[in-house]
């Protein structure tokens, strides 16, 4: 009886891209950290509600309501404006001011079967599909989460969106698979 012929494995080939990472990109990355991170939010929400009560609370009865009304829209303006300046200052000084060595450079992704490999002049790591929580792909970028807190900012505008909306796929098949 003949065998039939022996049948080579399956080769899969590995989706890459590879992007820079500027400085400008890890200012967006911090300053936007607020509209991605829902903790944050909450909590920004719950201190200027706290705040706000315990600035115009006091004297609430013996004022009109429009007058509230007015003084609350004033404060909560006032409010976010303090904030979008100190968050842009920290950031700023954060983005420009220390070294970021292993962080600004080039990057290179790499969907494998064992999870998402990262490498960098300065590291490579392997995060396991079963460690990336959420996919965002929001205001130019691809952030992929690999923890809660932690995640790979990709800027998109080094890529057709043919190209980055494939490895989107392809990186959204892999982590469903594993339940990610």
């Amino acid at each position: 009886m003949n065998m039939p012929p022996e049948v080579p494995p399956l080769i899969v080939p590995h989706r890459m891209i590879t992007y820079q990472l500027t400085r400008w990109d890890l200012f967006a990355n911090w300053f936007t950290i607020f509209l991605r991170n829902r903790i944050l939010q909450v909590f920004l929400i719950a201190i200027m509600i706290l705040n706000a009560g315990l600035i115009l609370g006091p004297g609430l009865r013996t004022r009109p309501v429009s007058h509230t009304v007015f003084e609350w829209v004033i404060y909560l303006i006032g409010l976010v404006g303090v904030l979008i300046v100190f968050q842009g200052m920290l950031v700023f000084a954060n983005a420009f001011f220390l070294k970021q060595r292993g962080l600004v450079g080039q990057h290179v992704l790499e969907i494998t079967e064992q999870g998402l490999v990262e490498r960098t002049e300065f590291n490579e790591t392997l995060h396991k599909w079963s460690s990336i929580c959420r996919i965002l792909s929001i205001w130019g970028y691809l952030f992929i989460y690999v923890s809660d807190n932690n995640s790979h900012q990709v800027p998109k505008r080094g890529f057709s969106s043919q190209e980055i909306s494939e490895f989107e796929k392809d990186l959204r098949a892999h982590a469903q698979r594993t339940g990610s």
